[in-house]
């Protein structure tokens, strides 16, 4: 039942961060596995800062939600300091929300 109950909890936020319309879609495109994959190989990008358990690759990412996404895998919100170290170097795949302050907010860090 945790696990449920947890999978329950990301449906959730998802749907909140949604605005509450369940047919309001994704907040952001996606590119296919295969991407990803061509990514993590020939650049190394095995890790994504902009992600949730529904539609992350790779088995842990930054995610808008860590607090009910951490038991899937997300190691906390890609803005949060405490990341600093994780991120100073490599490769990533970054694919925020069309959101342009955010995406500034992005590109800053």
């Amino acid at each position: 039942w945790a696990t449920s109950r947890r999978a329950y909890c990301v449906l959730a936020r998802v749907l909140a961060l949604q605005g509450g319309e369940p047919r309001a879609g994704g907040m952001q495109a996606a590119v296919g596995y295969r991407v990803f994959d061509a990514l993590a190989r020939h650049h190394g990008a095995a890790f994504e800062l902009f992600a949730s358990p529904l539609n992350a690759r790779f088995s842990s990412f930054c995610s808008a939600a860590p607090d009910v996404d951490r038991a899937f895998g997300s190691v906390g919100s890609f803005f949060s300091p405490s990341l600093d170290p994780l991120l100073a170097s490599g490769a990533f795949q970054a694919n925020p929300p069309y959101d342009p302050p955010l995406v500034a907010a992005m590109g800053e860090r």
